[in-house]
């Protein structure tokens, strides 16, 4: 095993003080995991937060240098789990995820490896946790069109249409461009997924009959109908001005890659959780929904949810 500079157990090699175990649990920022069962039970508490592990040894001179701007990094990067591992320590978990040179740096999101990085270059961990926090399956991405719904304390927004122009994980907020109104300018506002209904284009299916479940049309989901339930959905085709149509989650079919929330489901624990379509399909008309990092549930259209309704 090597260091990423080649120098470590000479005189070339620089030995500034490594925080210690003590230090780092006293601040609440880094976790210090002597064995595999102290690894396990803090990435089993990150629950759906990305977890980055600082793979290191006490000889190693870049080890030592990194190590206190992973701390400052885990007051900055308040939404994800930092720890730490002493490789000498810890033979096997080289073993198991191929390390071989230090320091290393391994991203973890529900158990699972999703990234690994070796080298003291703050810029690249910086970089691939902003990837991975800002391109996970239960982010809206950038660019997604949007109808703000549900705001109580700032109502005279509800109905407005925008598009997502970032998303800060820290706060769990995206920044949304508002489209200007008749009473109210061009704005733009931070909000929770919570407030986001997603203007995505629909396949719209019958609703009753000998026909039900075959297409009926398309559309764009533009608000929520009245009474609540169901979407409002600008038709495509309808003459200009024609009132929009209500329907029924159960009779849309949402486009692959639309980052949904669950609803509906007798195992309560999965319900409110965001995910990703990840295909449909139309014999069994049920959604393959991405729900964790190698998880997905196969779920009925009903329980799908392009935003709150």
């Amino acid at each position: 095993m090597s260091c990423q500079k080649g120098c470590c157990g000479t005189s070339a090699c620089p030995q500034p003080t490594q925080p210690t175990v003590a230090a780092a649990a006293g601040a609440g920022q880094v976790t210090a995991c002597e064995n595999a069962g102290d690894l396990t039970t803090l990435l089993e508490s990150a629950g759906d937060r990305f977890v980055l592990i600082d793979v290191f040894t006490t000889w190693c001179g870049p080890c030592k240098q990194i190590a206190p701007r992973v701390v400052a990094m885990s007051s900055e990067f308040t939404d994800v789990v930092f720890g730490k591992l002493d490789m000498d320590q810890n033979k096997a978990f080289a073993q198991q995820y191929q390390i071989t040179s230090i320091p290393t740096f391994v991203f973890f999101r529900h158990k699972t490896m999703v990234h690994k990085f070796s080298g003291a270059d703050e810029g690249q961990i910086r970089g691939i946790l902003a990837t991975l926090r800002n391109n996970a399956y239960d982010v809206i991405p950038n660019k997604t069109e949007v109808n703000l719904v549900g705001l109580a304390k700032a109502a005279q927004h509800n109905g407005r249409h925008g598009v997502i122009t970032s998303f800060n994980p820290v706060k769990g907020r995206y920044t949304i461009d508002l489209d200007a109104t008749d009473t109210l300018a061009k704005q733009d506002l931070a909000l929770k997924a919570t407030n986001l209904l997603q203007a995505v284009q629909v396949e719209i299916l019958a609703a009753e009959g000998a026909e039900a479940g075959a297409a009926a049309g398309v559309g764009k989901v533009v608000g929520v109908a009245e009474g609540g339930g169901s979407y409002a959905v600008a038709v495509d085709g309808a003459e200009a001005g024609a009132a929009t149509s209500a329907v029924l989650p159960e009779n849309v079919v949402l486009p692959v890659g639309t980052v949904g929330h669950v609803t509906g489901l007798k195992a309560e624990h999965y319900n409110g959780r965001l995910g990703k379509v990840v295909t449909y399909d139309v014999d069994t008309g049920r959604y393959l929904f991405q729900i964790e990092t190698q998880k997905q549930l196969k779920l009925k259209r009903q329980n799908v949810l392009a935003g709150p309704l």
